[in-house]
């Protein structure tokens, strides 16, 4: 079933019109694909404030208004965007890499978060599943 929805997620990713839209795509698939309570797609580096492009949770609501906002942990993102590599946390309340006051508020307990890179590598944002 898994593989079934990223093959549907990289057919309709290819007919999308524009970023904004590519960026949509890529939050639902996350969500369509994992069993997860929030997805969120962020825009800055691991030194800049991280801008929600797009976040949902598990009903579909759309988090990136103020609203309803409930940012990522960046303790979180900032180490996969530091190391340039996917972190997944089992347990983030107890995981030293990434444990801190939001992620403990949060109540956040697996999360993984995957840097979104340009093609020289510098760090664009981040998908982030919790």
């Amino acid at each position: 079933r898994r593989l079934t929805l990223l093959l549907e997620a990289a057919k309709a990713l290819g007919g999308a019109a524009d970023v904004q839209m590519v960026l949509e795509r890529i939050v639902g698939a996350a969500l369509r694909t994992m069993d997860a309570d929030r997805v969120a797609l962020v825009l800055g580096g691991p030194d800049d404030a991280l801008t929600p492009a797009v976040a949902r949770d598990r009903w579909g609501t759309d988090l990136t208004p103020l609203e309803h906002a409930r940012p990522v942990p960046r303790s979180i993102a900032r180490v996969a965007l530091q190391r340039r590599a996917a972190l997944l946390s089992r347990d983030a309340t107890a995981d030293p890499r990434v444990v801190s006051q939001s992620v403990l508020r949060q109540r956040v307990r697996s999360a993984i978060c995957a840097p979104l890179l340009a093609a020289d590598g510098a760090p664009l944002g981040a998908l982030y599943v919790d």
